[in-house]
């Protein structure tokens, strides 16, 4: 996105005037701002779904050890 502000300053203008921004470099912070929540947000998501996955698993790892202790036990 930036990329293309910078090789076209008019096309920023003209979404300002659009969204009736008076400062157009306000839009482009606005919508850093809103791309920076958006990947926060979605990186939130993929950390608490790997939580979950890791206690899943130690609790596999758990249960498994104590078959194994069970079984050598009983040898």
């Amino acid at each position: 996105m930036l990329i293309v502000v910078a090789c076209n300053v008019n096309l920023l203008e003209q979404l300002a005037v659009i969204l009736n921004v008076f400062y157009a470099p306000s839009l482009f912070f606005a919508a850093a701002l809103v791309f920076v929540l958006a990947f926060i947000f979605y990186i939130t998501m993929f950390i608490t779904d790997s939580k979950k996955t890791i206690v899943k698993l130690t609790q596999e790892v758990g249960l498994l050890k104590k078959k194994v202790e069970e079984y050598e036990r009983e040898k």
